[in-house]
């Protein structure tokens, strides 16, 4: 597609209804950051039932992956962008890496023409306190002293990609992102799944290519283009874990089955899959 074409050449140099009961008009759009493939089949198998269509992104080749060149993942919004040219049809968009679980009949009577994104804690600002749990606002005008204890605004994905892209953003685009979170100021958020809808298909895509190009990093380049499509007061706020607590047993411990996610539960494992096949078993609809 041309889209994912252009981003490629970037990198080569690098390295219904409103209120649906089934999102049969959704495309599930999910990212690997790394190749641990063994899990698509159990994700097909799990997710099938409940979206229109099941998407894979990757950056190894597949039978049943688009290879996607976001760099561990660290660019993984142009997945997005590049299902949403190849899929046109669909009505909205869910963005969700591999190790992200959803719970998708709490999904349900969600407005599907709203933005969904999660409602969880992610960094803390530099004079100690705890963040609102739905994003960190960032100055840009003051430049990697904005986030000092956050290593990937401190990083060559961080500040200036950031500073570039915002200076490229479109007038009305910067306008809301205004609106959203100050003069001059991105969000970092957590952004292991997100929905767009379809109304917003062409903007997205514009915007995913301005941060592509200057190589942004997921976790400020995500919030900050849904930002720029419309009031974070009109989201949807899915709620999820965002335990940090990879392997096996803590995995499952951590799991609920009362919010709309759970992350991270590492499919690499096999008890992990087991342990999801078994419990999307007893949620059979």
């Amino acid at each position: 597609m041309k889209f994912m074409q252009i981003v490629s050449f970037i990198f080569l140099f690098t390295c219904g209804s409103i209120f649906s009961t089934d999102f049969k008009n959704i495309l599930l759009i999910i990212n690997y950051n790394h190749a641990h493939y063994e899990s698509i089949d159990l994700l097909k198998k799990i997710y099938t039932p409940y979206f229109g269509k099941v998407v894979f992104y990757g950056p190894k080749e597949h039978p049943e992956i688009h290879v996607c060149n976001h760099h561990k993942g660290y660019f993984s919004y142009t997945a997005i962008a590049d299902a949403m040219e190849r899929y046109p049809h669909f009505e909205g968009y869910l963005f969700l890496m591999d190790d992200c679980i959803l719970n998708p009949w709490l999904l349900t009577g969600i407005d599907t023409k709203k933005i969904w994104f999660g409602d969880i804690p992610f960094i803390i600002q530099n004079d100690g306190k705890q963040i609102n749990n739905r994003g960190t606002p960032i100055k840009i005008k003051l430049g990697k002293k904005a986030i000092t204890h956050w290593a990937w605004w401190q990083s060559e994905w961080g500040y200036e990609p950031m500073k570039s892209a915002f200076k490229k953003l479109p007038r009305e685009q910067k306008k809301i992102l205004e609106k959203n979170w100050g003069k001059n100021t991105v969000p970092a958020s957590f952004s292991d799944l997100a929905y767009i809808p379809a109304m917003y298909k062409d903007t997205f895509i514009k915007l995913a290519l301005i941060f592509a190009k200057r190589k942004a990093f997921l976790e400020t380049a995500l919030p900050t283009i849904l930002s720029c499509l419309t009031s974070k007061n009109n989201w949807f706020w899915l709620q999820g874990t965002g335990t940090f607590y990879p392997g096996t047993a803590q995995s499952q411990e951590y799991f609920s089955e009362h919010l709309h996610f759970n992350h991270p539960i590492k499919l690499s494992y096999e008890e992990n899959r087991t342990f999801i096949e078994n419990y999307f078993e007893q949620h059979k609809q």
